[in-house]
């Protein structure tokens, strides 16, 4: 491995003629090497001198000696079910699945594949003993700390004299220089110092002039020193610091609430005209995104109606149930408006019952008897509705004539009452009505801002006045154009305004917290949480949200509706003795096109009704033959969709005046049909021009073309659109094109069924990044069961999957999240047949290294995410087998085959590690981490002897350069990671340590009974004398990090023996610092570092084990033993707190040195990275 060069720069491709010549291009045209050959038939790590844990565990535990050893009841303790399967239900939104009731047959497999994930509970695997390592601030504070006195010390004192006296009498621009103190101040300094340690009111203890046995003196000293004592690091000032500040987590399942959203609680409350209020009016509202000409979200309908005006309708089931409306707003922005539409009961031209709305105030009473007269008819006879609002054409004479004779007045809002200022409602009490200041003030056509300055949410708006809209004007383009109008001026005149106004209560509620009896927006009832507030009587509605920009986020739960928009129809050329003219709009899904007259699906949402109808009537625009719509109509689609499904249009003229006297008129004449089948080319499209039928066969009027007859010569007449928001369907077309091809995979499928998973799969890629994540659980769950397949697939699905993974991570920075929760919660065990994912993506991946054409960078990056998901599907596996627990031998648990590809894969990636050792600094020490945590997770379910081969495969191979820092860096952060392990101590087996009398003779037997020990002293007895001092600073921070672990461990601290067992694995380091003894000359913060590491051993290693070593050294090494205690002594003596502080800043450079390094690399490599905004590196450092 050390002959190999170092790798300078990244490469992009990898050709077949350059893998050939053992070269590859990178991006500036350098010839780089190639991965070699010989890798992948070299064997990993000289098994032979390998520690054989299993072999050695059951020795131990056999020994005849060993129940006379408390400590190994501790220290071989094998952890039972160290590995978990948690099988979790997911925390969904709503009480009850909303997922319906499949059929058997007709229901297409991406269908089925999504519905099923909608349902599964979550598949988590994770080592139950991670929390047992101690972390930064994480850990028990000793009570006894507490009490320590901090004394007062003379030397303190007379340096802050000595500091004031010289800033005193020296000159302004004068340095001051240390005083030289005299002989009777120092020994006055020496009494004050003794005094302030021992203090002068300890009383005089009479036992130590007494005569005692020197051996029971000692025996007692021995006791007390060990009664109660501290841990060394307890003590050390920072000790925590060395710890890590996390362990390594699952990520967290996918949230179905977006938690940078804000939620609004919306309440209509009251609607007011100064006309008064004596006819019903319904009511919607929605919000509208002026910035970027967006509707985000879908209409809420709701009425504020008396009993007793409701009580007069023809038609009840018109009247909406819903009051409050919870809004979500993904993409907050001053920009988003609340725009109100209001409808009211067809009577006839808008202008002739409008203006007297408008002119409020000069109506005589006639006239307002005339109005409430022809409202009292039309309620009671018409089931239609219409807008509110509508062109001006008259005058308001003219208007006022077509009012018909007044017959009798039932307004509750009477004029009398209006002028004292208060109104009587219905069951009498006295009310004061809206103050007449709130109809003076313009402020917009139907519509107020939904935030104010900041963002801020307004507690209590009004939307007044309300505006009358041309006919021309209902679409949504117009209504931006008057919204940007009025976000300008405030007003505006394009309109008139009508003086009335509707108050509206708002409030925010947490992302988290859902209010009880809340309906979602298909009618599903959320889990209420948190929500300490009485429910109100009427239903919450969850009113859907139309995000501006969407959401990277998988889909979560079932959802299938569709929004249809009826935009405009044009019967001005219909032939005919029907002039249709006030023309309502009858919508309805039919399952097939045997009866014209079926009733159809009941699939319709009520408008503003918690239930679902049969059909939708739309508003009437009165005298129209070319209507515009702006009808939002919501479907439940079905789940089985198919070509026969298809909406059924019948278009109606209606008769608003009502017949002569002694005729029956009927209200509604039929004007024509159009159709329109859901699906077409098995997409549901988004916008469609219809041509518009006189008339349909009764039967089969789809098929039997040749039997209608067309208005206007089969124009395209009507004009529909559609909004789909479903979790199984899309309207994307590549996307789609996935979702048809996608089959059920099977073990041993012919060559068909072969070929249509492989098409499946390669259409992926082509798929939006977005649409990818949103259905990103589904598509990765399907390309594993292809990969699984057979051999071809298994190559195809790969590269699938690395553009895939390219693919979201050149979209959002956050694709490591969505992957790591994909792996950590959603994966299940994949196998078809006898292969499983671990087998396939093993080898896979190293090969896809070795020799795809494609950059292999990506695919590096997410090295944890792959190793992440071998291991999960190996527990899995050993969970299906029920070979988990317990545990009563790791060896042959897996097949030999694999365990030869799990270690050529660490083979490659090692090489890849070291060849970016200079070119990407950042992805080789990922790479590192994430190796290191695979081998932890490995020794919970497999045979510790081949991960020690693996580990010291990588140890080996890592060590190719000896004087390069980053690959000294990577070694040190391998072994860091290792030591996290919360069975580290476990699996280096601290029991039998003998005498060591040279390093030497310690390397063979550590070697084989405490492995991972043994390479790490190694590598710390190599760089100890390096001339690099910051190589030599890092090996030793490797050792301090464990020593601070183990001292903080509740499970190594209690039993004394326990502790001495652990300390003693690291014996050796005494050798070491024996020869490589420091020098005074060192940093003061380096040296203190060093030596409470010699401190650390000398406290907790065994006496006995000490006491034999000193008995078999030699002269020379015990004086450098002594030495270092001098130097100890030395070090950590008290010299002031000032000049201590002083000298701990001298070692800072170091760290500063390497944090600006880190910032650098992070930032020039993270800086090339995806739609990514970064402050500038000096804004970083500061």
């Amino acid at each position: 491995m050390s002959k190999l060069p170092p790798a300078k720069k990244s490469w992009s491709l990898r050709r077949k003629d350059q893998r050939e010549s053992g070269e590859f291009e990178s991006v500036d045209g350098e010839r780089l090497q190639r991965i070699p050959d010989e890798l992948f038939n070299k064997s990993v790590g000289s098994e032979s001198e390998i520690m054989e844990f299993e072999k050695l565990l059951a020795a131990a535990k056999n020994d005849k000696n060993a129940e006379a050893d408390p400590a190994r009841a501790v220290l071989l303790k094998q952890p039972e079910e160290d590995v978990v399967v948690r099988r979790v239900a997911p925390e969904r939104k709503t009480v009850k699945s909303a997922v319906p009731k499949l059929p058997k047959k007709g229901i297409k497999e991406h269908i089925r594949l999504c519905c099923r994930f909608y349902t599964s509970d979550l598949v988590q695997v994770d080592r139950l003993h991670k929390n047992l390592i101690p972390l930064r601030g994480n850990n028990a504070k000793d009570p006894r700390l507490a009490s320590l006195r901090r004394s007062e010390f003379l030397r303190d004192e007379q340096t802050n004299a000595e500091d004031k006296e010289l800033a005193d009498a020296a000159p302004a621009d004068a340095k001051p220089k240390p005083r030289r103190r005299n002989f009777a101040e120092f020994e006055e300094s020496k009494r004050r110092r003794l005094t302030s340690v021992i203090g002068v009111d300890d009383p005089v203890n009479s036992k130590l002039i007494e005569a005692h046995d020197p051996k029971i003196m000692d025996q007692e000293n021995l006791a007390l020193r060990r009664d109660k004592r501290f841990n060394l690091f307890q003590l050390f000032q920072g000790a925590e610091t060395y710890l890590s500040e996390s362990i390594t987590t699952l990520h967290p399942p996918y949230q179905e609430t977006n938690p940078r959203a804000r939620r609004i609680l919306l309440e209509p409350f009251d609607l007011s005209f100064q006309l008064g209020t004596f006819e019903p009016f319904f009511c919607g509202i929605a919000l509208y995104d002026l910035a970027n000409k967006k509707k985000i979200s879908e209409t809420h309908h709701f009425q504020l109606n008396s009993q007793e005006v409701l009580d007069a309708l023809y038609d009840p089931t018109i009247v909406p149930a819903f009051k409050f409306g919870l809004f979500t707003i993904s993409n907050p922005n001053p920009n988003i408006y609340i725009v109100l539409r209001i409808e009211k009961i067809l009577q006839g031209d808008i202008d002739a019952v409008a203006e007297p709305y408008v002119k409020c105030d000069g109506i005589k009473p006639k006239d307002l008897q005339k109005v409430q007269d022809l409202s009292e008819d039309s309620v009671r006879r018409v089931p239609y509705t219409q807008p509110f609002a509508e062109e001006d054409r008259q005058s308001p004479s003219s208007a006022m004539s077509k009012l018909p004779p007044a017959k009798k007045s039932w307004s509750l809002r009477r004029k009398d009452q209006r002028e004292s200022g208060e109104f009587e409602s219905v069951d009498g009490e006295r009310l004061q009505r809206i103050p007449d200041e709130l109809f003076n003030k313009s402020v917009g056509w139907g519509t107020v801002p939904l935030f104010g300055e900041d963002l801020e949410l307004l507690e209590v708006a009004s939307i007044k006045p309300i505006f009358k809209v041309k006919s021309t004007e209902l679409d949504d383009e117009s209504l931006f154009a008057i919204l940007a109008e009025y976000s300008k001026t405030g007003t505006t005149k394009r309109m008139k305004s009508i003086p009335a106004a509707l108050a509206l209560r708002m409030k925010e509620l947490p992302v988290d917290k859902v209010p009880k009896n809340t309906l979602d927006p298909s009618f599903n009832l959320l889990r209420a949480i948190d929500d300490q507030d009485e429910a109100p009587v009427i239903p919450i509605m969850e009113v859907q949200e139309f995000p501006s920009k969407p959401r990277l986020a998988p889909n979560l739960s079932y959802v299938n509706n569709m929004y249809l928009y009826l935009e405009n129809l044009n019967l001005s050329n219909r032939p005919g003795a029907l002039a249709a003219r006030n023309i309502a709009v009858e919508v309805r899904l039919l399952e097939n096109d045997l009866d014209l007259n079926a009733p159809g699906l009941n699939v319709f949402y009520g408008k503003g009704r918690n239930e679902f109808v049969n059909k939708y009537t739309s508003t009437v625009t009165y005298h129209s033959k070319a209507p515009q719509f702006y009808d939002e109509i919501k479907i439940a689609l079905p789940p089985n969709l198919n070509a026969d499904h298809h909406l059924l249009f019948i278009f109606y003229h209606i008769n608003v005046q009502p017949g002569k006297r002694g005729q029956q008129q009927q209200m509604q004449q039929n004007a024509g049909y159009a159709v329109w089948p859901i699906l077409q080319n098995d997409r549901i499209i988004t916008k469609e021009n219809l041509p518009v039928a006189f008339q349909l066969p009764e039967t089969e009027y789809i098929s039997n073309e040749a039997a209608i007859k067309y208005i206007d010569s089969k124009k395209p007449l009507f004009q529909v659109r559609t909004k789909l928001v479903s979790t199984i369907y899309s309207q994307d077309a590549p996307l789609y094109n996935v979702m048809k091809r996608i089959k059920d995979v099977k073990e041993n499928a012919d060559a068909r069924a072969t070929d249509l998973h492989a098409k499946a799969v390669l259409a992926i890629p082509k798929v939006h990044p977005i649409r990818i994540v949103q259905y990103l659980p589904v598509l990765l769950n399907y390309i594993f069961r292809v990969m699984c397949s057979n051999e071809a697939s298994g190559k195809k699905s790969f590269e699938v999957l690395h553009d895939v993974l390219q693919s979201v991570h050149d979209e959002t920075s956050d694709a490591a999240n969505l992957f790591g929760s994909y792996v950590d919660n959603i994966l299940d065990l994949v196998n078809v047949g006898d292969k499983y994912l671990h087998q396939v993506i093993c080898k896979q991946y190293m090969l896809a290294i070795r020799d795809s054409e494609k950059d292999s960078e990506i695919i590096l990056k997410f090295c944890w995410f792959f190793l992440r998901i071998i291991f999960k599907s190996m527990v899995l596996k050993l969970a299906s087998e029920k070979q988990l627990s317990p545990v009563a031998t790791r060896k042959n648990r897996y097949q030999d085959d694999f365990v030869k590809d799990l270690k050529g894969l660490v083979v490659i990636l090692t090489w890849e590690i070291h060849q970016r050792s200079r070119s990407a600094l950042t992805l080789g020490k990922d790479m590192t981490k994430a190796l290191a945590n695979f081998f932890c997770d490995l020794f919970a379910i497999m045979d510790p002897g081949i991960v020690f081969s693996m580990i010291d495969r990588y140890i080996r191979e890592i060590s190719g350069m000896e004087d390069d820092l980053t690959l000294v860096e990577y070694k040190f952060e391998f072994f860091k990671t290792l030591g996290d392990y919360e069975h580290f101590v476990f699996v280096n087996l601290p029991i039998q340590i003998p005498v060591p009398s040279s390093l030497s003779d310690t390397n063979s037997h550590w070697r084989r009974h405490h492995f991972i020990t043994s390479l790490l002293l190694e590598q710390v007895n190599h760089y100890t004398s390096h001339t690099a001092k910051a190589i030599q600073i890092k090996s030793m921070a490797s050792i301090r990090k464990l020593f601070v672990s183990h001292d903080f461990d509740h499970r190594y601290v209690s039993d004394q023996t326990v502790q001495q067992n652990v300390s003693s694995l690291y014996f050796p380091l005494l050798l070491i610092m024996v020869d490589h003894p420091v020098k005074l000359d060192f940093v003061f913060r380096e040296n203190r570092d060093y030596l409470i590491c010699f401190l650390f051993l000398l406290k907790n290693v065994s006496p006995s084990l000490l006491a034999q070593w000193w008995s078999k050294e030699t002269k020379s090494r015990l004086y450098n033993f002594f030495e270092i205690l001098y130097t100890c002594i030395n070090t950590f003596e008290f010299i002031g707190r000032k000049q201590w502080l002083q000298k701990m800043e001298e070692g800072s450079e170091v760290e500063s040195s390497d944090q600006t390094k880190a910032m650098l690399e992070s930032f020039y490599s993270e800086g090339f990275g995806p739609k990514r905004s970064y402050r500038s590196f000096r804004e970083q450092r500061n």
